[in-house]
């Protein structure tokens, strides 16, 4: 029987999400599978799939979702990918090619930063621009949280071993910075439409934008994917950046993974307040270790003064190749693509 595409649709969401439960490597129980397919595909704003049949039977897909990004100084709609993968049996075929040109076919550029070993090799080949890496850090906290996920690395369920370690051992503190103000003051965001402040124009070549229909959306991400922590961050009563972080309960232990900063002024001391608050919050609610990815330098060194550790970047490609993208800093995080996915329930 031929293969064939077609977007994803009410029809084939079941087939869809069989493929998307192996791809995402999860035990997960059928009704939490279902859960979470609903969020991240079917209400997640502007967000849309093409899936590749062999009959009645998924064996290919790739997500796509459009999103603001500042490019050039002008606003401008991007798409980024995530969860592109076929079933190895049919790899041969090409059906991961031919779904990647497919949304190479998009009008909106396209952004992706890390993915899998192949992506990486596979994007440059195609014609992808090669963007500045994004920088991957990290704090650990808790001794027996971050030795649980050194264990964890080796072999699943070995992280039990690091309950060994007594759990008041820290292994890094939060490097406090001064209010840049008097009047410095971070809210919890609880509820109502939040202010999300610009970043400035002028210093970014491309940066990627929080918009009120995403911040919902994690919002109502599933108890067990994390908890939202969203945090403002005013001068002289005025918002001047918020700063987006998930609080997850994994095997290893609580972490927490800093998705997002928006800030509308460059000020270092202004940033470096804005990261070790945000560090400090997420320490307060019990992480043990702390992700963030940036590639913003303001940013970078914020993490670093704060006591970030820095890992190993994660690339980044655009497309088209001729992509006008100016020189200069880019603002790229964790809020781009596949970074909701990044967790593990067991």
């Amino acid at each position: 029987m031929p293969i064939s595409l077609a977007p994803l649709s009410e029809s084939n969401a079941a087939a869809a999400q069989k493929l998307l439960l192996r791809f995402w490597h999860q035990n997960w129980p059928a009704e939490f599978g279902a859960r979470f397919f609903q969020w991240r595909y079917r209400e997640r704003p502007r967000t849309a799939a093409l899936l590749a049949f062999d009959g009645d039977k998924c064996v290919a897909t790739i997500g796509a979702m459009i999103r603001t990004y500042l490019l050039g100084g002008n606003q401008t709609q991007v798409c980024e990918t995530c969860d592109w993968f076929c079933l190895p049996e049919y790899r041969q075929l090409g059906l991961g090619l031919k779904l990647i040109r497919e949304v190479m076919e998009r009008p909106e550029p396209i952004i992706v930063v890390g993915g899998t070993d192949a992506t990486r090799g596979l994007l440059p080949r195609l014609g992808w621009q090669v963007l500045p890496e994004v920088g991957n850090y990290f704090l650990p906290l808790s001794g027996r949280v971050f030795a649980a996920f050194g264990l964890r690395r080796f072999r699943a369920g070995s992280e039990r071993w690091a309950r060994a370690i007594p759990s008041g051992i820290n292994v890094r503190r939060v490097r406090q910075a001064p209010p840049p103000s008097p009047s410095a003051e971070m809210f919890t965001l609880n509820s109502g439409p939040p202010s999300l402040p610009t970043p400035p124009v002028a210093e970014f070549a491309l940066a990627a934008l929080l918009d009120g229909e995403n911040l919902e959306w994690l919002a109502r991400a599933p108890s067990e994917v994390g908890k939202l922590a969203a945090l403002e961050f005013r001068i002289d009563g005025a918002p001047v950046a918020v700063s987006i972080s998930m609080l997850e309960t994994r095997p290893e232990g609580p972490c927490a993974k800093i998705l997002h900063f928006q800030s509308s002024t460059p000020d270092l001391a202004v940033v470096e307040w804005i990261v070790s608050e945000t560090a400090m919050h997420l320490a307060s609610r019990g992480a043990g270790l702390i992700f963030c990815r940036a590639s913003c330098p303001l940013i970078s060194s914020a993490l670093r003064r704060t006591g970030f550790l820095a890992g190993k970047p994660f690339p980044a490609f655009c497309w088209p190749a001729g992509l006008k993208v100016p020189a200069g800093p880019m603002h790229l995080t964790r809020l781009v693509g596949d970074d909701s996915i990044e967790f593990r329930s067991g």
